[in-house]
């Protein structure tokens, strides 16, 4: 019995963040801490950046809600195949896209080469290296225009989604929804719809079941609403 005890204390270790006695499993391999203060340590982070994104975001471009860092990439990748694909292909570009595929071999039959004289090698690096720079040159304009198109369509993109967002939280500020709200919680009570867990007042959200971007018609019936707290509210987002 005392062997069995003594082969288990072995399979304990002290997480040094929270202080708490755990299994092996709770670790992650290698590591000093345990999985839970990893993934709390890491959603902290992403919180911070994601904080950071949308600060910036906001004073870049004098936006007066935020935007979220992933919803402007988006809107990024959308505005750069709009500008790609509203400017017209030169031969001047193409002539320069073909000099990049064209690149790779240049440099792979110099060292097929170089096995008769090292000075094939160099020869290839030095014609690489000439249609690389002479490739970017000849695209050069062409990218430009996208770039600086793309930059205008991501700004209108940018103050529409702004506008629609600020819309959007000025029906939170109505006094039809904040008598409907009322109703609401006096019907749920403090108990989330999703989890069922009671709710401290300070996360308290009442929240649309079919949600207000996809169905407005709906955004002022009882039946449509639930008490949820933030947590739920927030994964559960306009799904």
């Amino acid at each position: 019995m005392c062997r069995v005890a003594e082969a288990d204390s072995f399979d304990v270790r002290t997480c040094p963040s929270c202080g708490q006695p755990k299994d092996d499993k709770a670790f992650y391999y290698g590591a000093r801490r345990c999985r839970k203060c990893v993934a709390k340590e890491t959603a902290e982070r992403r919180s911070e950046k994601a904080l950071e994104d949308r600060e910036r975001i906001q004073e870049e471009y004098g936006t007066r809600t935020s935007i979220s860092g992933r919803r402007f990439r988006h809107l990024e990748k959308t505005a750069k195949q709009q500008a790609d694909a509203l400017i017209p292909v030169t031969i001047r570009h193409r002539i320069g896209t073909v000099m990049f595929v064209l690149l790779p071999f240049v440099l792979f039959g110099g060292l097929m080469l170089a096995r008769e004289s090292p000075a094939f090698l160099l020869l290839g690096f030095i014609v690489a290296f000439g249609a690389g720079w002479a490739g970017s040159k000849l695209q050069e304009p062409r990218d430009k225009s996208v770039s600086n198109l793309s930059a205008t369509i991501l700004g209108s993109a940018v103050i529409s989604v702004d506008q629609q967002q600020q819309e959007y939280e000025q029906f939170y500020l109505t006094a039809d929804w904040r008598a409907l709200r009322l109703q609401v919680i006096d019907r749920d009570g403090y108990v989330c719809g999703r989890c069922r867990q009671s709710i401290q007042l300070g996360d308290l959200t009442v929240d649309h079941i079919k949600p207000r971007s996809k169905y407005p018609e709906l955004a002022l019936v009882l039946s449509n609403l639930q008490v949820m707290c933030r947590r739920c509210n927030s994964s559960k987002g306009a799904k």
